[in-house]
C-alpha cells in the first residue's frame, strides 16, 4: 500500500502528543480477555445502559463467570458465541449484587458477513471510539503462538481528529484536543520495511512481522502524554521479558498507509484481497446506478432537472452524463462531473429549450471516465417534450403525485448529538417508503435513513438522532425521495444549520 500523504504529519503528532513515550507500548498483561460460548449458554438483558441510544438492546450470553478488562474501567467484556457467529460486547460490564448486568454501552456484531453494525441509525462508539469491532484487533497468544498473525492490529493513540477513514464510522476526540493534525480513526500505520526484526525474541517478532505486513489500525486515544499502545488479551503464557523488547521500537519507525484501495463500498466492512483480482481496472465491484430519470418521467425542454446515480466501489473522481435515444448516444449532457460523495451522485441538467428533438425513447447513460467499463443507463425510457409541455410525469406518475418536504425547511438550528423530527407531506402515489438524505450545499453527503415508511393521511416524519461526530455548518438541507419512484424527491426549500 502507498505511503498516506500525511503520513510525516501524523507520525510527527504522535510523537509530540506521546511525549514522554516516543516508543511504541503494550497494554496485553491485564487488557482485554474474550469469552467464547456455545447456543447453549443462556441469554440475559442488560437492565441498565448508560449510553442506551447508542447500544444494542438484546439479550447477551454472559458465563456465570465472565472474564472481562481488569487494568482500567473500561471494562470491556468480549464473548463469542462460536454457534451462531455473533461477537458480543460490553464496555463498562458491571454485575449488580442480584446478579443482574449494567454496562455503558454494548454493540452487536454479526460474523458471517461484511456488514457493519445493524445499529447504524445512531452514533456507533458503542465500544470503541472508530465505531469498530474491538476483538478483532486484539493480539492473542494463540495466534502468536502458531508464529504468524494474520491482520490489522488495534492501537491506541494520545488523541484522535473528528474525522474517520474506512473502514473506520465515526470517531470520539478528547474534549479539547480535537485536531486536523492528530490522525483520524481508521488511520492504518505501518512498521517500516528497513525495521530490522531479526534480533527480537519469538514472540515480540511475530508481532513486529504483524505490524510490518498488516499494520495497525487507529481505532481509539487514551490522552495527550500517553503512548501509543497495542493492545492484546492477557494470557499465562505470555513472556513479558520477550514483549517488553517491544519498547525499543520508535514511534519514528512507522509510517502512515493509505488503504483506500482496499475499500469495495463505504457502507460495507468487506476489504479487496491482494491477488483475488489483476488489476482494479477489471474488478467487477465498483458500479454506477442511474436512479433519475429511469423510466416514465416526462421533462420538458427549456426546464432543469436533475440526473441522479448511484455507485458502489470506487469508479474514479468524475463521470461523464451521455443522452441516449433509442439504442444510441446522442449527444453529450456532461462530459466530466464529480461521482458524488457516500455512495450518491447527481446532476442538475438545463434542458436546451431548442435546437433538439423530441420523444419518448430517451434514456441517461452515466460512465465513469477512468473505468469506461463502470457505466449504467437507464432501465426504461422518458419523455423529452416540446418547450412549454407543462404535464411533469407520465400517467404512472402523474403531477399528482408528489413529495414535500415541511421540517427543516431553512433557518433551524439543530445541535449534534440530540434528535429532531424530518417531517413531509405527500400527494397522490409516492410508493410505500421514503430515503432521506442529508445535502451539504448541493451535495448529498450522508444518508438519514435508507428506508423508511412514507407515512399516512399525507404526512410522514422521521425523526432523526444526529451523529454527535461530525461536519458543522450553516448550508444543509434536508432530500425525501420516493424509493420507487426516484423522480418523486424533494429537498428543503432554504438552508439549516448543524452545531457541535
Amino acid at each position: 500500500m502507498p505511503i498516506d500523504a500525511k503520513s510525516n504529519t501524523y507520525i510527527n503528532d504522535l510523537i509530540t502528543d506521546a511525549a514522554p513515550y516516543p516508543m511504541l507500548r503494550h497494554y496485553i498483561s491485564t487488557a482485554i480477555p474474550y469469552n467464547v460460548v456455545t447456543s447453549a449458554q443462556s441469554h440475559q438483558y442488560i437492565t441498565k445502559f448508560g449510553s442506551p441510544a447508542y447500544s444494542d438492546n438484546v439479550p447477551y450470553p454472559i458465563p456465570t463467570d465472565p472474564i472481562f478488562e481488569q487494568g482500567c474501567s473500561d471494562h470491556h467484556m468480549e464473548i463469542i458465541d462460536t454457534d451462531e457467529m455473533v461477537l458480543y460486547e460490553l464496555y463498562g460490564a458491571e454485575q449488580m449484587t442480584d446478579g443482574s448486568w449494567h454496562a455503558g454501552a454494548g454493540a452487536v456484531w454479526d460474523l458471517s458477513g461484511n456488514k457493519f453494525r445493524k445499529n447504524n441509525a445512531t452514533p456507533m462508539w458503542a465500544t470503541d471510539e472508530a465505531g469498530l469491532a474491538v476483538f478483532p484487533g486484539l493480539v492473542r497468544y494463540d495466534e502468536v503462538s502458531t508464529g504468524y498473525i494474520n491482520h490489522s492490529l488495534r492501537i491506541s493513540v494520545p488523541a484522535l481528529q473528528n474525522k474517520w477513514i474506512w473502514p473506520a464510522r465515526t470517531s470520539s476526540p478528547l474534549p479539547g484536543v480535537n485536531d486536523p493534525l492528530h490522525p483520524p480513526a481508521g488511520q492504518r500505520f505501518r512498521l517500516k520495511s528497513s525495521f530490522d526484526i531479526s534480533g527480537y525474541p519469538p514472540q515480540a517478532k511475530v508481532i513486529l512481522q504483524a505490524l510490518k505486513t498488516y499494520g495497525a489500525m487507529a481505532t481509539t486515544n487514551n490522552g495527550k502524554g500517553k503512548p501509543v499502545t497495542i493492545i492484546g488479551s492477557p494470557d499465562t503464557r505470555w513472556n513479558y521479558a520477550d514483549l517488553n523488547t517491544l519498547y525499543n521500537v520508535d514511534i519514528s519507525d512507522f509510517e502512515a498507509v493509505d488503504v483506500s484501495s482496499l475499500m469495495i463500498d463505504p457502507n460495507s466492512a468487506q476489504a479487496r484481497q491482494s491477488g483475488s483480482v489483476p488489476s482494479i481496472s477489471s474488478i467487477s465491484s465498483p458500479s454506477v446506478t442511474v436512479t433519475s430519470p429511469n423510466g416514465g418521467e416526462t421533462w420538458a425542454r427549456g426546464t432543469s432537472h436533475t440526473i441522479t446515480w448511484d455507485y458502489t466501489g470506487s469508479p474514479g473522481s468524475a463521470v461523464k452524463i451521455m443522452l441516449v435515444k433509442g439504442s444510441t448516444e446522442v449527444g453529450t449532457i456532461a462530459s466530466s462531473v464529480s461521482v458524488g460523495a457516500s455512495g450518491h451522485g447527481s446532476y442538475t441538467w438545463p434542458i436546451s429549450s431548442t435546437g433538439g428533438t423530441t420523444g419518448s425513447d430517451y434514456k441517461i447513460s452515466v460512465q465513469s471516465l477512468s473505468l469506461t467499463s463502470v457505466k449504467d443507463t437507464s432501465n426504461n425510457y422518458f419523455t423529452l417534450a416540446p418547450a412549454g409541455t407543462t404535464t411533469t410525469f407520465s400517467t404512472s406518475t402523474t403531477s399528482s403525485t408528489s413529495i414535500t418536504v415541511t421540517e427543516p425547511t431553512g433557518g433551524e438550528t439543530w445541535k449534534r448529538g440530540t434528535s429532531h423530527t424530518i417531517t413531509w407531506d405527500y400527494t397522490g402515489s409516492p410508493g410505500s417508503a421514503v430515503k432521506i438524505m442529508l445535502v451539504k450545499g448541493s451535495t448529498e453527503v450522508g444518508t438519514i435513513a435508507s428506508s423508511v415508511p412514507l407515512g399516512s393521511s399525507g404526512h410522514g416524519s422521521y425523526t432523526w438522532a444526529i451523529y454527535s461526530p461530525g461536519s458543522t455548518g450553516s448550508d444543509y438541507k434536508i432530500s425525501v425521495q420516493s424509493l420507487s419512484q426516484p423522480a418523486v424527491k424533494d429537498l428543503g426549500n432554504n438552508y439549516f444549520t448543524l452545531t457541535s
